[in-house]
């Protein structure tokens, strides 16, 4: 079970820091829990399909960005574009 929490407290800190526009670095948070960057990757992923279901019921418009320019993950409104 041990894995399972450290996912879960995992998952939440990248949340958090997202969600208080922190950003997140992959090379930092994967540091910091002890697992690959790729692991980090998917946590992202998990969190992107979160809203992007989300999305769809129209709870929420957000967007998970990367800026090359931080090397890090941010959490973005999404502005809809009406033609």
């Amino acid at each position: 079970m041990e894995f399972r929490e450290n996912k879960s407290i995992r998952l939440l800190s990248i949340y958090d820091c997202l969600r208080n526009g922190k950003g997140v670095n992959k090379l930092e948070i994967s540091a910091r829990f002890g697992v690959s960057t790729r692991t980090i990757q998917r946590d992202i992923d998990d969190i992107r399909a979160y809203y992007a279901e989300r999305r769809i019921t129209n709870a929420d418009s957000f967007i998970i960005i990367f800026d090359k320019k931080s090397g890090r993950f941010y959490l973005e409104e999404e502005r809809i574009v009406l033609e």
